[in-house]
């Protein structure tokens, strides 16, 4: 919680940067993030600003002030603070460097454009050449896939893979891609009525969107011709910014209603255009709302955290096998219990050598949940000593040790 406080503590200071130039007052803004958070922060990709705190929370809080010194022509800071950003995390200042870029040449500002891109590349040669080896190099195979499909569909369907399959595709995506679209076209029908730094921040917001709707194509291509190999350039995220693109369209909408608004202007088409985002908002709202639902740990779950922590050895490794119950249990369990969870879907690492030990203990643990009579090659291979389930088994090799109303706890023997 104190480092939740923190990140947003840092987000709201580098945001207030950005923001404070669009002429928005405090009610404004106070509105702008309430529409925003409750959006699901953005519209497909699955990407968020405001949330947790990790590496792209410290990101996303120097990002900020290099997207307002970039809306007001101050190209060199805009460059230092991006080159900050991009330590803290590669992709989210890698992208807006070329969003900027794009911006610049189209505006046809090269001058500005070599500088910004020369101290941009300058101050990322130490940390490209460290990152070289272990991201960029290499493609071991597993079985029959690479990892890139491991990472792309296998992993990240819902940030990368987003053609995992047409109904994958129906059922997570394809709302907010047409809602990208139809931002799109309502950001070039309305491009006249901004000005200064907003219309800029517009021609940035059109970018964006192009850019996401473009790889929409590059991940159609991919699943439908390619097979799903997960390659041209999937694993990079190119989904991630449509969370600046989300934010930016709130705030955008806002300049644009107030100034509409004031002139008294277009009453019926503004009416028309809110009612009609007021109803794709509460559609992406539900759908936020149905993941944080399962933010609330329940007794059983609450209770046996409690039993493990207290009443089995430390250095204990555990497997979660066929658990009926909701993803934020599963990734809480080694905060809950301060064991080892020894294949943990979430936590997938970046570096290729890694990711294939990762991909062979969920491939083992799916193999435990097949036949719980695995837990034998399960134990020596990885020095598993309790099986959590919400099953009940009956194996010569498992002692039950603790149940309740939903879980049950085995010691393997």
């Amino acid at each position: 919680m104190l480092f939740r406080i923190i990140g947003f503590c840092l987000l709201s200071v580098g945001a207030a940067h950005f923001v404070r130039r669009l002429g928005l007052g405090y009610l404004d803004v106070f509105v702008a993030f309430q529409l925003y958070i409750m959006s699901g922060q953005s519209m497909f990709g699955g990407e968020h600003i405001f949330l947790d705190f990790e590496p792209k929370t410290l990101a996303y809080s120097v990002a900020f002030p290099s997207l307002a010194y970039f809306l007001s022509g101050k190209y060199k800071k805009a460059a230092i603070f991006l080159v900050l950003a991009s330590h803290f995390h590669f992709l989210i200042g890698g992208w807006l460097a070329l969003f900027f870029s794009i911006q610049m040449i189209v505006e046809k500002r090269f001058q500005h454009w070599f500088k910004f891109i020369s101290i941009f590349i300058l101050g990322l040669i130490p940390f490209v050449t460290y990152l070289y080896a272990g991201y960029f190099l290499g493609n071991d195979p597993v079985i029959d896939h690479n990892t890139d499909w491991i990472y792309v569909y296998f992993r990240n369907p819902h940030h990368l893979g987003i053609f995992s399959s047409g109904k994958y595709f129906w059922n997570n995506a394809a709302v907010g891609v047409t809602l990208s679209i139809v931002i799109l076209v309502l950001s070039f029908l309305l491009h006249r009525t901004f000005e200064g730094v907003s219309k800029r921040l517009n021609s940035l917001l059109r970018i964006i969107l192009v850019f996401n709707l473009f790889f929409v194509l590059v991940a159609w291509f991919d699943y439908a011709v390619l097979d799903s190999s997960g390659g041209l350039f999937l694993k990079y995220y190119p989904f991630r910014s449509n969370a600046l693109a989300s934010f930016f369209t709130v705030l955008l909408s806002i300049v644009w209603l107030k100034k509409m608004l004031d002139k008294n202007k277009h009453a019926y088409f503004i009416k028309t255009v809110a009612f009609a985002m007021l109803v794709l908002g509460i559609i992406q709202s539900y759908n936020s709302f149905q993941w944080k639902k399962e933010a609330v740990f329940s007794d059983p779950y609450l209770a046996v955290c409690d039993f493990v922590r207290t009443e089995t050895p430390k250095q204990s490794s555990f497997a979660l096998v066929a658990m009926e119950t909701s993803d934020s249990e599963k990734i809480a369990f080694m905060r809950m219990t301060e064991r080892e969870d020894f294949a943990v879907f979430k936590f997938v690492p970046t570096e290729k050598s890694r990711v294939l030990e990762w991909y062979a203990r969920q491939k083992e643990l799916h193999l435990l949940s097949e036949n719980i009579e695995n837990y034998g090659s399960a134990k020596r291979k990885y020095g598993i000593d309790y099986v959590l389930t919400t099953r009940r088994y009956d194996s010569d090799g498992l002692e039950l040790v603790y149940f309740n109303d939903k879980f049950c706890l085995y010691e393997i023997l």
